[in-house]
């Protein structure tokens, strides 16, 4: 069978749908691939059951046999809030108040930024596993490889928080 888009074997987590487990598994990267793949599948008169991450898959009664298993899986998580912590000494804060700070405390830290005025870089995932059935006589196995992060945003997920001015503000830490 030729399909338009990345071909895959069948899933091996979970097994299937519904205990039917497809002869294929497409994972497209873009709207485009989508209506690529249902086109091409249309053609062939091959049976499609989307499953978007494997959620929502009882919605209906399962065609058997699936010839193809249509997978996507993306995450976008907003960042983190970022912070301004600065810190200012007793002496400091005795110039304005006309008192040192109560309980002899040597500092205190002060947030310069509103909560929630500033967020670090939005993360972007974009997932992909590539999957076959083998079979062999009245046997089955599911092999596959699981690719993590495949676009490789490479977001900054955490900075240096700590303001002086002049300071490392904001440098990433990882």
């Amino acid at each position: 069978m030729q399909l338009a888009g990345e071909r895959r074997g069948g899933p091996s987590r979970p097994p299937g749908i519904d205990g039917v487990v497809p002869r294929e598994m497409v994972e497209p990267a873009s709207a485009e691939d989508v209506a690529a793949v249902l086109a091409s599948a249309s053609k062939q008169r091959t049976s499609v059951v989307i499953r978007g991450g494997g959620t929502k898959t009882g919605w209906g009664r399962t065609p058997s046999p699936v010839d193809v298993l249509l997978s996507t899986t993306f995450r976008s998580d907003q960042g983190n809030p970022l912070q301004a912590n600065y810190v200012v000494t007793s002496a400091q804060v005795a110039q304005t108040l006309g008192r040192p700070l109560s309980g002899n405390t040597p500092s205190i830290t002060v947030n310069l930024l509103e909560p929630g005025a500033q967020w670090g870089d939005r993360i972007n995932e974009f997932d992909l596993r590539v999957a076959k059935v083998l079979r062999f006589g009245r046997t089955r196995s599911n092999v596959g490889v699981d690719i993590y992060n495949l676009l490789n945003s490479a977001a900054v997920l955490t900075y240096n928080q700590s303001f002086t001015p002049g300071g490392r503000w904001l440098v990433p830490t990882s």
